[in-house]
């Protein structure tokens, strides 16, 4: 700080006599032109805002009510296949003995074929359902909801695959009821 009061000094004293301090300007002070100020924001920056603004509330909106359509759906979807059509199984023709060296001619009648008699089919009694396969592919294990895949189906605790409800889905296993009887499906 000494050294900035002696050079002050040293300044003053060096001065030569009679010569006047600088000039000091006696034009009043005014404010600055607010159109020179310094530039706002430009024209294009307000659409491009709400642009951006829209855009964000329009992908919040539809997520908002994909993850509603979700939950909902998760449970309605049901896919069936196709169950492949049984044929009635015809029996085949009986072989029709032709005689060697036969002739035909052109103005011949042809020979009447023998008439089949098919003997009437047994009247079978209707068979009892047999109990339903299942074949259990996966499991999605998770404590609060699993989930499992039998016979090409995800299916939850309390659906029903085949006639079957699901009772348990554990890490190793799938236990379905079906008629009060119980049947235990393990991954292979």
């Amino acid at each position: 700080m000494s050294l900035i009061n002696d050079a002050l000094k040293r300044a003053t004293q060096t001065q030569p006599p009679g010569s006047t301090p600088p000039a000091i300007i006696k034009e009043p002070m005014l404010p600055a032109n607010p159109a020179q100020s310094a530039p706002g924001l430009p024209v294009y920056f307000v659409p491009v805002l709400l642009f951006v603004i829209s855009g964000a509330c329009f992908f919040l909106w539809k997520g908002w009510q994909g993850t509603g359509q979700n939950q909902v759906a998760s449970n309605t979807i049901i896919a069936k296949a196709r169950e492949p059509i049984a044929l009635p199984e015809v029996a085949p023709e009986e072989n029709i003995a032709i005689p060697a060296n036969r002739v035909f001619s052109v103005e011949d009648d042809p020979a009447p074929a023998p008439a089949v008699v098919t003997p009437p089919a047994p009247v079978e009694e209707p068979a009892k359902p047999a109990a339903p396969s299942y074949r259990l592919q996966g499991i999605f294990y998770r404590p609060s909801n699993p989930s499992a895949v039998v016979n090409n189906k995800t299916v939850f605790l309390g659906d029903s695959v085949g006639g079957s409800r699901v009772k348990a889905i554990d890490r190793q296993s799938v236990t379905l009821e079906h008629d009060g009887a119980t049947q235990v499906l393990t991954l292979p």
